[in-house]
């Protein structure tokens, strides 16, 4: 199993070099790489998409000296990872440089994503205003997102008192809901650039918070 996938957006995807409690994750299926990150523990998790060609699927750890790997060839655009009998070899080139390095053992995983149910409700925003929103929130503390059926209006109110805003959504939820979360969750994973003209935010009806694009899934834990 052989894939080339751009180096700068694997290392973008993992967020760089951020230490983490839990090991980000890669895995393959359907035409898609998917680079799956827990920046704060298991309250939030991040989904990057690239789409490749089809191969057998496999899913598995990130390493910090994969990412640290990843890192050194970054002056190279392209980066081929292959998998054979448990090994992940990584390989970059130029016209006259061809590095390889391999990583045996690999640690395989289960990848898990929350199935979409008939009694989400799903909203769509402008990507990037929703994106600018969250670096101006304090980082401690939980905030809660309100939306109802009367405006296009969804209000974000910070349990500290001091913070507040608002965002115009495309169109009027069919009913009146509200989620809470915590600010430094929601703060880590909605950063970096947002490529895409809209977004969606499902309130889910398990009490999950999920936004997503073609390229990128969010997940965020409510506070009860």
């Amino acid at each position: 199993m052989e894939w080339s996938i751009p180096t700068d957006w694997l290392h973008q995807s993992w967020f760089k070099m951020q230490k983490m409690d839990i090991k980000p994750q890669l895995a393959i299926s359907d035409g898609q790489i998917r680079v799956i990150t827990f920046p704060k523990g298991g309250a939030g998790m991040r989904i990057c998409r690239h789409v490749i060609a089809k191969t057998p699927s496999i899913a598995f750890e990130v390493s910090d000296a994969l990412r640290c790997f990843v890192k050194k060839c970054l002056p190279f655009p392209f980066i081929r990872l292959c998998v054979q009998n448990g090994e992940l070899s990584l390989s970059v080139e130029s016209p006259i440089v061809g590095v390889q390095y391999k990583f045996p053992k690999l640690v395989t995983v289960e990848e898990n994503e929350i199935p979409p149910h008939k009694d989400d409700q799903h909203i769509r925003m402008a990507a990037k205003d929703w994106f600018d929103l969250w670096p101006t929130i304090p980082p401690k503390g939980e905030v809660t997102l309100t939306i109802s059926k009367q405006t296009k209006i969804m209000t974000l109110k910070h349990s500290g008192g001091r913070w507040g805003a608002a965002i115009t959504m495309k169109n009027k939820p069919k009913k009146d809901q509200s989620v809470t979360v915590a600010a430094g969750v929601a703060k880590s994973v909605f950063i970096g650039d947002v490529p895409q003209v809209w977004g969606t935010i499902v309130f889910m009806h398990v009490g999950v918070l999920r936004w997503f694009t073609p390229d990128m899934t969010v997940y965020m834990a409510p506070i009860e």
